[in-house]
């Protein structure tokens, strides 16, 4: 195991994990690597695997720009993975890791922003061609092309069956016949399932209350008490299409 004694130099960083050749201070040279994801060090041939102490540390400072432009490349579970290690030795490193995972973070930040950007920009430019593609369609079109293209998720098709077999409910209702405790669920529910799917429903236009009006109509009763609801139900054009598609009975 690799240990603050040793003095070494890292030759050659593959990917996120640094190679190195380690002198120890009794002699001799042996080889070992540094993975930052999982912040062990693994010895060649009959060393095992130790944890990375501050030496190693020291070792992918050297490195760190290298590491750094690794990341770009990553999926997000060794970006996370990444995260975590950097953030642990942002807390309880030594100063010279502290100072190497400042930098680490703040490169995941940034390369997290720019992925946000990209899909951004990529929706974006999707939006566009699929406008063009429902320009001239009915929302039965349009309903069918959405739901076809974007499959929906087990929680997307529970609340749209219940809203279709018994059209004309009470929100708090609709919630608690799939299991959820209020209407706030089934809001927030059907308005993403309809504002991720604008692109096809859409546009949201300055006369529509909320995204949910895509495929909703409200019926306003009134109470004799003179309380005020509105029942949920699917648009026939909407129905039909979800129909087609069995998604609703």
């Amino acid at each position: 195991m690799a240990d603050a004694r040793y003095v070494g130099t890292a030759y050659a960083v593959h990917s996120t994990t640094a190679s190195i050749n380690v002198h120890p201070s009794t002699g001799g040279l042996r080889s070992v690597r540094v993975d930052w994801w999982t912040a062990k060090v693994t010895g060649c041939g009959m060393h095992s695997t130790g944890t990375v102490s501050s030496y190693d540390a020291r070792v992918l400072v050297r490195n760190s720009m290298r590491v750094l432009e690794t990341i770009p490349t990553l999926d997000l579970k060794r970006l996370a993975d990444l995260e975590e290690n950097a953030r642990r030795w942002a807390v309880s490193g030594t100063e010279t890791q502290k100072v190497d995972a400042e930098c680490v973070l703040l490169a995941i930040t940034t390369e997290r922003a720019r992925r946000k950007d990209q899909a951004d920009d990529q929706r974006k430019r999707l939006a566009v061609e699929v406008a063009a593609r429902v320009k001239d369609k009915g929302l039965f079109d349009r309903v069918l092309m959405a739901f076809t293209e974007m499959v929906p998720e087990q929680w997307e098709v529970e609340i749209l069956k219940e809203i279709g077999g018994r059209p004309d409910q009470h929100f708090n209702k609709i919630a608690k016949a799939i299991g959820k405790r209020g209407g706030g669920y089934v809001n927030l529910a059907v308005g993403s399932l309809c504002s991720s799917r604008e692109a096809y429903l859409g546009p949201f236009l300055p006369t529509q209350r909320v995204y949910s009006d895509f495929l909703i109509d409200f019926a306003l009763h009134r109470e004799p008490d003179g309380s005020e609801w509105h029942g949920w139900t699917l648009k026939p054009e909407a129905e039909a299409a979800l129909r087609q598609l069995k998604i609703v009975a």
